[in-house]
């Protein structure tokens, strides 16, 4: 019996618009695995240039903490020569506040230099021997107790001057002889040196530096020294607990921040840098969606063309196989379409 002939004009449609979605299908496949790559690609090279900012900072953060060490150092070395004094011996403190008058100059970093005794009870400085009343003491503080018990020389945190409600910082050195605290030699450092030191450092613009005391408190910024100095530890800075680090978080204002620090071997005090976060990961983030953009404009323009193409290419090659199928029914063939 023979078959009826099936609809031929209905079949050949249906293998045209298959055709072209193959074909939208195929440039689909050689596109997507492109644009793949591609911000497979810009995703690790903006982690490479995360991680080499973090390196930079890490190591900048570093040097300025040994720079600020060797400052630190030289402050206690000079106070050391000054502990070594014969004066001392003598008990001579006229001659010894003249001498110190004429070292303080030599010191940009030193505002005041002082001598107590072990009780903390100051004996001069900023006025002459004699000038201040007994009762003055700076022996509870902290960073003195420290000093008179371990015998070292310590650092103060950020201090607030009586009368003048001035900042300051302050640094002390006992005076010892044949084993016995008989002084403590002191100076109050100069914030303002501070600031002057970090603005030396050439740090660019949408950096902060920031010296901090071991509670936190600012010390000194590259920032409004006017506005931050003295102010208690933000958020990110109180996550600062190691020695040296890489962090991200909010500061103070809520921006999101990256904070690179490294803390100081002489007086505890911590040096760190803060970026916006938006200087490190917008960069990438803006590659890896210029990326996607093309990959998308890409595809758009290889599925239109591919659909133009089909459309030339479909229907002949529909019409083709359909007039095979006839003639392999015996029947007779359909005109091709015009291509």
């Amino acid at each position: 019996m023979a078959r009826a002939p099936g609809n031929t004009s209905a079949a050949s449609p249906r293998r045209a618009t298959a055709l072209r979605w193959h074909l939208v299908a195929i440039v689909l496949a050689a596109v997507l695995p492109l644009v793949v790559f591609a911000a497979t690609m810009v995703g690790l090279f903006g982690r490479q240039e995360r991680a080499l900012l973090e390196r930079g900072l890490r190591d900048t953060t570093r040097a300025l903490t040994l720079a600020l060490d060797r400052e630190l150092a030289t402050t206690i070395k000079s106070l050391e020569a000054i502990a070594a004094s014969p004066l001392f011996d003598r008990g001579d403190l006229v001659g010894l506040y003249e001498y110190v008058q004429r070292v303080r100059p030599t010191q940009p970093w030193w505002r005041v230099i002082f001598v107590t005794r072990p009780d903390g009870v100051r004996l001069f400085g900023p006025d002459p021997p004699g000038q201040r009343p007994l009762h003055v003491s700076i022996g509870d503080r902290p960073y003195f107790r420290q000093a008179v018990r371990r015998r070292r020389p310590a650092f103060s945190g950020y201090l607030v001057e009586p009368g003048t409600g001035r900042g300051a910082m302050a640094v002390v050195v006992p005076v010892m002889r044949a084993g016995t605290l008989r002084f403590v030699v002191g100076t109050d450092l100069d914030l303002g040196a501070l600031n002057a030191f970090l603005a030396q450092q050439g740090l660019p613009p949408a950096w902060t530096g920031l010296v901090l005391d071991r509670q936190g408190v600012t010390l000194a910024t590259t920032g409004a020294a006017d506005r931050f100095v003295g102010e208690p530890p933000g958020p990110l800075i109180r996550r600062a607990v190691e020695s040296e680090g890489w962090i991200r978080g909010n500061d103070g204002a809520g921006r999101p921040t990256y904070l690179a620090y490294s803390r100081s071997a002489f007086a505890d005090w911590t040096v760190a840098i803060a970026v916006p976060a938006s200087l490190v990961d917008t960069p990438a983030e803006r590659s890896l969606l210029a990326v996607v953009a093309a990959g998308i404009v890409l595809g758009g323009a290889g599925v239109g063309l591919a659909l133009l193409l089909a459309r030339r290419v479909a229907a002949p090659i529909a019409a083709l196989a359909t007039t095979a199928e006839s003639v392999g029914r015996g029947e007779a063939p359909a005109a091709m379409p015009p291509s």
